[in-house]
């Protein structure tokens, strides 16, 4: 499904989400999701503070 999405939005951004019950599962497969990211060719990690967007260039994680 990633690939089909990113066909349409080359160059655009992906944001990760958490859905963790403990502090010990944070992030858990961010790493996975991080590669499929970079395999699709998306190209920026958007992380947000304050309603506030910040990019991320995914080749530099």
């Amino acid at each position: 499904m990633l690939q089909s999405f990113s066909s349409e939005c080359t160059n655009q951004w992906i944001t990760f989400g958490s859905d963790s019950h403990r502090p010990a599962d944070l992030a858990a497969g961010f790493d996975v999701a991080l590669g499929m990211t970079r395999r699709v060719g998306i190209r920026w990690l958007a992380t947000f503070r304050g309603r506030q967007r910040t990019l991320h260039a995914v080749d530099k994680l």
